[in-house]
């Protein structure tokens, strides 16, 4: 990533330290912290504003306190609020994803004390005919506004255009639930994507290349002494599941991976 950005122009670019506020000038200090092994979130102090924004992180309850001490009063929460990534099969009837980022999102409220909490990095809809069942299991933002009326926090949606700051507060171009209210009515006749199914062989040749060219990433003794670590997810047919399975038992061998 540090190569990507300095490839873009950018000549000065500082990596942030994990767990540490830094100075970036002119009264403001930014601090990234890491959640798990891959995300982070990030807190921003500025002018005696402090905002967090925690988009989809999932924060372990044992660190959650001693963090919100650690970053101290928080202003504004930003946080995500619906799901963006598979969580069932067609056919699936007890999804409770959409729930545990409800009860995630009071957590983070009554754990942070954040004056204001916006909802945000949720706004999508399933666009593929593969993927389009999970529509039926998204959070929209008058289910959200519901759930947590009773949150000790003030919860404000923002739409296209609207904005907060620390000098004027928000300003909205009129009630951004019913914006969002007629955009989520539309779902249902948006258009949705589809592609043509592959040969099971051809699947397994581009998976064993990707495979290689990550492996050739690590030292050879840390794969040596690091155990497989296997995940998998994913939607199969009946004739095709232990037939797919038992491929990608054999590709991830020595690998951790998470396939979709």
């Amino acid at each position: 990533m540090l190569t990507a950005i300095k490839a873009m122009g950018f000549s000065r670019v500082v990596e942030l330290p994990d767990s540490r506020w830094v100075d970036v000038g002119n009264g403001a200090s930014v601090m990234c912290y890491k959640v798990g092994m891959i995300d982070s979130l990030l807190a921003i102090r500025s002018g005696g504003i402090t905002v967090l924004n925690m988009n989809d992180c999932v924060l372990d309850p044992i660190y959650d306190r001693s963090l919100a001490r650690y970053i101290g009063p928080v202003d504004v929460l930003l946080t995500q609020f619906s799901i963006a990534k598979w969580e069932g099969n067609p056919g699936d009837t007890e999804v409770g994803a959409a729930d545990e980022l409800i009860a995630r999102m009071r957590l983070y409220i009554e754990t942070f004390k954040p004056e204001v909490t916006i909802p945000f990095a949720s706004f999508v809809y399933f666009s593929h005919e593969g993927n389009r069942h999970m529509n039926a299991w998204i959070n929209t933002p008058d289910r959200i506004s519901k759930q947590l009326a009773d949150a000790p926090t003030q919860l404000q949606f923002l739409y296209n255009v609207d904005s907060w700051s620390s000098q004027h507060g928000f300003r909205l171009n009129g009630n951004p639930l019913d914006h969002y209210r007629a955009d989520f009515q539309e779902i249902c006749g948006l258009p949705y994507r589809s592609h043509p199914s592959y040969p099971l062989d051809e699947l397994i040749s581009l998976g064993q290349s990707l495979v290689d060219e990550v492996r050739a990433s690590f030292p050879g003794f840390w794969l040596r002494w690091t155990a497989p670590i296997i995940s998998i997810s994913m939607i199969l047919t009946q004739s095709s599941a232990s037939t797919s399975v038992a491929a990608l038992l054999k590709l991830t061998t020595g690998l951790r991976a998470n396939v979709i």
